[in-house]
């Protein structure tokens, strides 16, 4: 078995198979599909895998929407990249090759955020720039997040 935070690899009976966790926390990459980023194999294309690290970067530009300083609404632009490593053995099991540091998946896009006592309702749409051919080029997303 290899096995860390965001998910893991088993095997039995010589058949490997992936058991998911977790990757990418929650609301880090808007635009991509929970459990989409990171190690991916194509013979198990309807399995997604986990890893042990994971890098993300994420640019925002906030900015009102109204000349009225007391405004809740502003915008926001986004850039967000990242990516979701296992170990090395997890890739030459599955005959892939390890991503470098820099092998990023990346999303851009714009939305609205509404500051309410109860939280910050955030409307956004994003694009991803390195769409995958079985992937929707982008998506639409509503959440509540906290204020800080």
């Amino acid at each position: 078995n290899i096995s860390g935070p965001y998910g893991s690899i088993e095997q039995r009976n010589n058949i490997a198979y992936r058991v998911i966790t977790d990757e990418l926390g929650y609301q880090q990459t808007k635009t991509y599909d929970s459990r989409t980023v990171g190690l991916n194999s194509s013979e198990l294309q309807e399995l997604k895998s986990g890893g042990i690290s994971e890098r993300l970067f994420n640019l925002e530009l906030l900015f009102p929407l109204s000349q009225d300083e007391n405004s809740f609404v502003r915008g926001v632009l986004f850039m967000d990249a990242g990516n979701v490593n296992a170990e090395s053995r997890q890739y030459q099991l599955l005959g892939e090759t390890e991503p470098e540091f820099f092998d990023l998946r990346k999303s851009a896009g714009f939305g609205v955020r509404v500051i309410t006592p109860m939280g910050v309702l955030r409307f956004e749409h994003g694009s991803k720039l390195d769409k995958r051919p079985s992937e929707t080029p982008d998506r639409f997303e509503f959440t509540v997040s906290g204020l800080f």
